[in-house]
């Protein structure tokens, strides 16, 4: 299944960090948007990357 993952972060050093996780699911589409092509396991693998990634205690859970 594709998904359109978009984002608005701040901090720079946590948005290269999420983009980074972000391009080994998907490709960029705009510099803050990621289209990817996964499976149920593979999207349950992003969001757990992308909850380490940003401060999850801060900002909340990724939201699917």
């Amino acid at each position: 299944m594709n998904w359109i993952v978009a984002y608005d972060v701040s901090d720079d050093d946590r948005r290269h960090r999420l983009a980074t996780v972000l391009l080994r699911y998907g490709w960029r589409i705009q510099f803050s948007v990621f289209e990817c092509e996964l499976t149920d396991e593979a999207l349950e693998e992003v969001l757990e990357d992308v909850s380490e990634t940003i401060d999850v205690e801060e900002i909340g859970r990724a939201h699917v």
